[in-house]
């Protein structure tokens, strides 16, 4: 079973994607900033993170731009699902190595399609146990 970091500093989105990916089979750990969620990553590598970009201590965007700087985390796919909309916000995460770009509001499927995709192309990850 593929384990999904998810990291959102507002609890309501917490809450309701950890339920959803839940409910599809994914096991989940939750972070609510970027200080805990380096902290989470480095107790348990979770196959794929999903990734606000808006949070205290260490935001969305640096915290993607250190997992993708460090060889020992480089290959764990990172979707930034954020508010942040703007055609900059979009080029920034690619330039930080994000794996995928969802705004908020988001499409159900189109999270969960997401995460599939990126579990079945990473190499050395399980796909769906």
């Amino acid at each position: 079973m593929s384990t999904i970091l998810i990291v959102d500093d507002d609890q309501e989105i917490l809450a309701l994607v950890k339920k959803r990916l839940e409910n599809h089979g994914y096991q989940t750990l939750t972070a609510c900033d970027g200080e805990e969620a380096l902290h989470q990553i480095d107790l348990q590598k979770p196959d794929i993170i999903v990734l606000d970009v808006s949070m205290p201590v260490i935001n969305g965007f640096e915290v993607c731009a250190r997992l993708k700087g460090d060889a020992s985390t480089r290959h764990i796919p990172v979707l930034m699902l954020t508010g942040h909309i703007r055609y900059t916000d979009k080029k920034i995460a690619e330039h930080c190595g994000a794996d995928g770009y969802i705004p908020k509001p988001y499409s159900a499927q189109l999270l969960l399609d997401e995460i599939a995709r990126h579990l079945y192309q990473s190499p050395g990850l399980p796909a769906n146990e």
